[in-house]
């Protein structure tokens, strides 16, 4: 793209401020605006700021219906072991992919690098994503079969996040099965919808949102990828949950048993006003539903048990089938706005760091894309086992409560074969995921070889 060009292109919706500062650039420089330049769909972006800002239209007619539930702790154990043994034998037959979405940076953890990669202070100092990778690493043991395992990084740790699976050798999983690929962004926009300079030479953009995933997944090819594989459900979730179980052989045995588009796993809300997302039907639609949303009088219904009708929470793990996905994607999904304090470049080519919120950005979430299932089954786990996520440096949710979770489900799996530690145990996920499995003569007698509390394989 030449300079005409892009002015041409800018100016035919009032962006062309975006060359304010093209002739004091270098070479290098310059061919790295355009080339910015030249990716960049003015035209969608302007669209976006119509729709989501100066004419925004603010949805408060909603019908919400309640969804119908299974609760783990209601399942009778012979049908447990039977939904086990579905879904390890799809497992082993390839039919299961793990895709993780990745993106986040550890900052609000007082960490520099990807969260994934971030220890939260076990005995043996492992990282999220090497918890995780052994979790897989474990079931495709178990199941005769290595999983294959998407990741979805961002522009801004992707390098960080390949590199950190080399230096750790992809955590003994094969490297062929693992397909790293970054987030698409977007720019953000000032408060008249002009979008903002970063630097005199980029322009400032910001990651697509949790709903840009697939299409991310899309562009990279990976959908090819998975019918290649012969992939027909694949396990979605976060980085951030400390317990999550990647690709468990219950929950991939309730999917398919259930046969819905969609399955979700989710938590009982503590009490009715929760900040949590619930699950829900928006307008005959399946849906989760921001507590925000949430009228008070369907927060606070409960069902002949004495349970929220509205109670179950999104954890952000799900099992999409294939066939669901390749349909869905080609359909439209709605944008959000978000009102923020971002760096610019001015007029002068001083940066600027704003203490209010002073531009928009916009990015899509991926929940939006539930509606075009004709439907989706929940399936309420234990909080206490499969859920402690890690958002905050400390307090609530934060790698201090995430640590005692793990802890006190593992030392719980000791003294349910009648051992009593003398200090809270962790247990690899390589040794053991559910704790059921667990030999006692053999714990009893890692135990006494252990100085951390750490048992390993």
């Amino acid at each position: 793209m030449t300079r005409e060009m892009a002015w041409d292109k800018l100016t035919a919706y009032g962006q062309e401020h975006l060359l304010r500062f093209y002739d004091d650039l270098d070479s290098e420089q310059q061919q790295a605006l355009l080339e910015q330049i030249a990716d960049l769909d003015v035209e969608y972006i302007h669209q976006l700021y119509q729709d989501l800002v100066e004419h925004r239209n603010i949805e408060i007619d909603d019908e919400l219906s309640a969804m119908g539930s299974t609760t783990w702790s209601d399942v009778a154990s012979e049908e447990r072991q039977r939904l086990w043994e579905s879904g390890l034998a799809a497992i082993g037959q390839g039919k299961v992919a793990a895709f993780l979405v990745a993106g986040g940076q550890g900052s609000r953890l007082g960490f520099e690098g990807p969260k994934g990669a971030y220890d939260i202070g076990l005995p043996s100092h492992k990282s999220l994503f090497q918890l995780q990778a052994e979790r897989i690493r474990k079931i495709g043991l178990d199941a005769g079969f290595s999983i294959p395992w998407y990741i979805m990084t961002s522009p801004l740790n992707h390098g960080d996040t390949v590199r950190f699976f080399q230096k750790h050798d992809f955590f003994g999983l094969d490297p062929a099965d693992i397909r790293f690929f970054p987030q698409g962004t977007l720019p953000s926009v000032d408060e008249n919808g002009k979008i903002l300079l970063a630097q005199r030479d980029r322009i400032s953009a910001n990651p697509d949102g949790s709903g840009g995933c697939f299409r991310a997944f899309k562009d990279a090819g990976l959908m090819d990828d998975l019918q290649e594989r012969g992939i027909e459900y694949i396990f979605f979730y976060g980085v951030d949950n400390a317990l999550v179980r990647v690709c468990d052989p219950y929950f991939i045995g309730f999917a398919i048993d259930q046969a819905k588009d969609i399955a979700s796993k989710a938590v009982l809300k503590v009490h009715s006003g929760e900040k949590v997302g619930v699950y829900a039907y928006r307008n005959g639609k399946p849906s989760i539903i921001e507590y925000t949303e949430l009228p008070e009088d369907l927060a606070l219904a409960q069902d002949e048990q004495g349970r929220l009708v509205y109670g179950s929470a999104n954890i952000v793990t799900h099992v999409f089938r294939t066939s669901f996905l390749n349909s869905a994607l080609d359909k439209k999904t709605p944008y959000h706005v978000a009102h923020k304090a971002v760096e610019y470049v001015d007029e002068a080519g001083q940066l600027v760091k704003p203490l209010k919120p002073n531009a928009y950005k916009f990015e899509a979430l991926y929940f939006d894309l539930f509606r075009y299932a004709d439907d989706m089954a929940i399936l309420n786990v234990s909080r206490e086992e499969e859920f402690s996520p890690v958002k905050n440096f400390e307090g609530v949710d934060s790698k201090d409560t995430a640590r005692e979770m793990f802890l006190n489900l593992c030392t719980s799996w000791v003294r349910n074969l009648d051992l009593e530690p003398a200090m809270p145990i962790e247990i690899s996920p390589l040794l053991s995921i559910y704790g059921h499995d667990l030999d006692r003569t053999e714990v009893e007698s890692r135990l006494k070889d252990t100085e951390s509390g750490y048992l390993a394989p």
